[in-house]
């Protein structure tokens, strides 16, 4: 689950709970539950790890590859 979607979409002020009690009284994680660090954005992937992927694709011309980086932002 994305954290960014999951804050679009849950209403402010719900309180959330890891784990949700069952009318058994037993508790179950909660899928829906993002985590702790729910509000802090998720990392960005690192550009040179891309650009390492890119150079390393055998399928892509080398002006496919410089496109792409062009259109990926990554120089």
């Amino acid at each position: 689950f994305k954290k960014g979607l999951w804050r679009k979409t849950t209403p402010k002020g719900l309180k959330l709970k890891k784990f949700i009690e069952r009318p058994d009284g037993t508790l179950v994680h909660d899928s829906s539950y993002v985590g702790e660090d729910a509000w802090v954005d998720d990392p960005e992937p690192p550009s040179e790890n891309v650009k390492q992927v890119i150079e390393s694709n055998s399928r892509l011309t080398a002006e496919d590859k410089e496109k792409l980086k062009e259109d990926l932002g990554i120089s």
